[in-house]
């Protein structure tokens, strides 16, 4: 009798084990997935628990660039064009921008800076994105209208009593597959 008991307790313990194997994943453990995240790269980011992707909130505000922009550019040691104003900064930050003075929206050029106000005299570095204290954004949209930025070199700022000066000098900037440098001032 013991020898049958312990048989069938014995197959009863095994049809358990494998039931509990085979059942259906119920999410208790957590597992880290990869996914493609718009705005994040080309994919290799990791996504816990496979949340959907929630874009960051921007809480800045939209800052106007001075309606009195002017200056000129010369592209790749060109002759060098004209500026006028070219709207306004998306990003909050405070925007120095130009626009060809003889019509049209591109070439174009916009140097943010890290504050709502407008900067002060000095040496502002320039960074790819972001811009904190002491440094500044430089972006450039070609006349084919595509955008680029420049990651390295130094922006200089006057200010002055009636107007302020942004000038800046080989600054090296790609556009999709072109590079181009810039010279030239703003004045706002």
């Amino acid at each position: 009798m013991k020898k049958t008991l312990f048989t069938i307790c014995s197959i009863a313990l095994v049809c358990c084990a494998i039931i509990m194997s085979c059942t259906k994943d119920d999410n208790s453990i957590k597992h880290v997935g990869y996914a493609v995240q718009s705005g994040y790269g080309t994919g290799n980011n990791p996504n816990p628990n496979g949340l959907p992707y929630v874009p960051p909130v921007n809480s800045h505000t939209n800052t106007p660039t001075p309606k009195d922009t002017s200056g000129s550019v010369s592209i790749n040691g060109g002759t060098a064009f004209s500026l006028k104003d070219h709207g306004s900064n998306s990003f909050g930050f405070y925007g120095i921008a130009g626009a060809p003075a003889s019509g049209g929206s591109n070439p174009s050029l916009s140097i943010d800076f890290s504050s709502i106000s407008a900067p002060t005299s000095g040496t502002y570095t320039i960074v790819s994105s972001g811009p904190s204290a002491g440094q500044c954004q430089f972006n450039f949209t070609d006349a084919l209208g595509i955008a680029g930025s420049a990651s390295t070199g130094t922006v200089s700022v006057s200010v002055g009593t009636s107007n302020s000066t942004c000038s800046f000098s080989s600054i090296i900037c790609v556009c999709g597959s072109t590079t181009y440098t810039l010279t030239g001032s703003l004045h706002y």
